[in-house]
């Protein structure tokens, strides 16, 4: 009995591991499309969950706000990141640990963001992360720097885009 309760765990592991994308995928399919693209070039595993914090359909507010959190200028961008952290924040008080747990550890000691590689000094979500979310900024750690090459890919999954630096 207790060979099968193993086998039976080792199965819902292997469930639970090959349930990453939490994207919008079209019916039918396990995993959004960008998610199944990356993995192609990728390989599985690069990473345990992927969780989208929002969705944002453009024409919409929420879209605008993305928008001019990266582009206003002055008091008007100081205004939307703030609005911006706060719905981080939210999200990770709300739901951090179920990622975690998702990941089968207890919580994540360090948090780092994927740098702009469109040649942006001190992308708006590094400040966020790093400086305006109290829950990530004693964790936050800048682990990843953009190749020489890293623009000219654009949008497409790469592992020559970010070198990692040692923790």
């Amino acid at each position: 009995m207790e060979a099968d309760q193993q086998a039976a765990e080792v199965q819902r592991a292997a469930a639970a591991a090959r349930e990453v994308c939490r994207g919008t995928a079209n019916p039918g399919y396990p995993s959004c499309r960008q998610c199944h693209l990356t993995s192609n070039v990728l390989g599985t595993g690069v990473a345990d969950a992927i969780v989208p914090v929002s969705l944002a359909l453009k024409g919409e507010q929420y879209a605008n706000e993305l928008w001019r959190y990266k582009n206003a200028a002055g008091p008007q961008q100081l205004y939307f990141r703030t609005g911006l952290a706060a719905v981080l924040w939210r999200f990770l008080a709300l739901h951090e640990a179920c990622v975690a747990a998702h990941c089968a550890v207890p919580r994540f000691d360090v948090v780092t963001t994927a740098p702009s590689t469109s040649g942006r000094e001190n992308h708006p979500l590094r400040t966020m992360t790093a400086e305006m979310v109290d829950t990530t900024r004693g964790r936050y750690r800048d682990l990843l720097e953009p190749t020489s090459d890293a623009a000219a890919l654009g949008r497409n999954p790469s592992r020559s885009r970010y070198t990692s630096v040692a923790l």
